[in-house]
């Protein structure tokens, strides 16, 4: 005996699109360890160097818990 669902069934997220990202190299967040697609990182130069983070809260994180470090030498 087959039965009917009573409620409706909730609708699903869509899937993330699979051409961000494809085939491209993903960095490594310094403060959350997140990965993200180098399209996608937001990007900061620090020392001379590009640092990529996965959003600009993360940086400014970064840059505030460097600072904390900096000072407490």
């Amino acid at each position: 005996m087959l039965f009917a669902p009573s409620e409706k069934q909730p609708e699903r997220t869509p899937p993330i699109p699979r051409e961000i990202g494809r085939g491209e190299d993903l960095v490594e967040d310094p403060y959350c360890h997140t990965y993200v697609p180098v399209s996608v990182a937001y990007r900061a130069h620090i020392n001379g160097k590009i640092v990529y983070f996965c959003s600009q809260g993360c940086f400014e994180n970064y840059r505030s818990q460097k600072a904390k470090d900096i000072t407490k030498e």
